[in-house]
């Protein structure tokens, strides 16, 4: 494609990314010195970060009761090595002593914790996360996350029930690459499937929302756009899907393509009925 203006229309889905065989990596990002909480773990719901004063004891306040269970020493809360049916496995707050540190900063039981201060405890035993909550001193950050929580407050902000989650189609285990310069007109279809027109924005600095159709464009200058796609319309997903946004690329440095997008148009191409090869030389 000619010219440095990247210019695609693509259709956001909050279960974008489980139509992926395989997932693009964010556990383990390029740089982490450079990413704040809110960029490494942006996927997980109700997302916070608490500091805790931890008060200075030798002993718990609170004593394990299992052997799945052990305590944020001094801090006042129980964890849990756990299963969610949308975060996956995590370390989990379990029950928090009345008038604790952590009580009193606002942790509740059924958070999860997503890293201590600097250290994630994705990936982490039971074991491995109640060693470094024993070692904290003085102030403690927390990044915590808590998808029931957020659930309710979405259902109580659109004022229905939430609903049951669709069929998915089968995934696509490819990853090819796709560059080129463009705009990106993007769309995100909304929980309750229908698409919102959205009020016309400047396509350099609109967002990409959920929901809402928004055209966006990318100035590729002398760098490659950096997307992995998967599907086609001669495939199984029937649809061409982001996979993976490559750090070195044009779409990284913009920011606002995410993996699992629904690719609608490039610079005026149809991508909605386009075949997997076609998409590729586009």
């Amino acid at each position: 494609l000619p010219g440095n203006i990247f210019k695609v229309i693509v259709l956001r889905k909050t279960e974008g990314l489980e139509n992926l065989a395989v997932k693009p990596i964010t556990q383990f990002p390029v740089s982490l010195d450079d990413e704040t909480p809110e960029q490494r773990y942006a996927n997980f719901k109700g997302l916070r970060t608490v500091a805790i004063k931890k008060p200075c004891s030798n002993d718990s306040s609170v004593v394990a009761s299992s052997p799945t269970q052990q305590t944020g020493q001094g801090l006042g809360i129980m964890i849990i090595e756990g299963k969610h049916a949308e975060v996956g496995q995590g370390i989990f707050i379990s029950d928090i002593q009345e008038g604790s540190a952590a009580e009193q900063a606002g942790l509740i039981v059924g958070d999860m914790i997503l890293a201590v201060n600097k250290d994630t405890l994705l990936g982490s035993n039971y074991d491995a996360a109640a060693a470094l909550l024993k070692k904290t001193e003085g102030v403690v950050s927390l990044v915590v996350c808590n998808p029931n929580k957020a659930k309710a407050e979405e259902k109580a902000a659109d004022g229905a029930p939430a609903r049951s989650p669709t069929p998915q189609p089968p995934k696509e285990p490819e990853k090819p690459r796709l560059t080129g310069k463009s705009v990106v007109h993007a769309i995100s279809p909304s929980t309750s499937g229908k698409l919102a027109e959205e009020p016309p924005a400047d396509p350099a600095t609109a967002p990409v929302n959920p929901g809402r159709e928004s055209t966006i464009e990318i100035n590729k200058d002398k760098m490659g756009l950096g997307l992995s796609i998967v599907g086609g319309s001669d495939t199984l997903l029937g649809v061409i899907i982001i996979h993976e946004v490559y750090p070195d690329g044009a779409a990284a440095k913009d920011g606002r393509l995410k993996p699992g997008d629904q690719i609608l148009e490039v610079n005026s191409e149809d991508f909605r009925s386009i075949t997997h090869s076609k998409a590729l030389a586009a």
